[in-house]
């Protein structure tokens, strides 16, 4: 009984109350870097390993805000889409928790990350960016309930906001990626 009161036990459940609370508002838990750029949070998914950590450090350096290097929350809004700050972070942390504070801001465009040998961006079809994102999906990607509300949670995303590939080498600096993503 005592286990089930230690944080990272309560942690998790509210990360997977979270995603399946989501997916009720048409929304999706993705597992990404979710940074402020000017106002508009911009959402870098991909695998363990990709660079989202890496990417949050330079981006904080650079002055981004962090809404979180692990995972983000991203809700439809009129016209468009939010990412919403969440209590959980990665290995980074977050840099937008101060009291009074924005804790949602308009989502510019979400990037799927790979390392590559240098820095590329390519367009990504529909079929495709759903699926990518479709795995960075925690939670609620394995269960047969949830796949029907996922597809659409994720066709509705696809077609609502500009999705790119991005490959990069983690030495590439911070604005070097703005410029790529915009």
């Amino acid at each position: 009984a005592q286990e089930l009161v230690q944080p990272i036990v309560i942690e998790n459940f509210l990360r997977v109350f979270s995603a399946h609370q989501a997916l009720r508002r048409g929304g999706v838990v993705l597992h990404s870097a979710g940074l402020v750029v000017e106002g508009r949070a911009y959402l870098f998914a991909g695998r363990s390993g990709a660079g989202k950590t890496t990417l949050t450090r330079k981006g904080h350096a650079a002055g981004a805000g962090v809404l979180s290097d692990d995972i983000n929350l991203v809700l439809p809004a009129a016209g468009g889409y939010e990412a919403h700050a969440v209590p959980f972070t990665g290995e980074f942390g977050r840099t937008l928790a101060q009291p009074g504070g924005r804790a949602a801001f308009p989502v510019a465009g979400l990037v799927l990350l790979d390392q590559g040998d240098r820095l590329a961006t390519d367009r990504v079809n529909p079929s495709t960016a759903i699926a990518r994102l479709l795995a960075a999906c925690p939670f609620v990607n394995m269960e047969a309930a949830t796949s029907a509300p996922l597809f659409d949670a994720l066709t509705g995303l696809v077609a609502g906001l500009p999705v790119i590939a991005l490959r990069c080498r983690c030495d590439v600096g911070f604005d070097a990626f703005m410029t790529a993503v915009n």
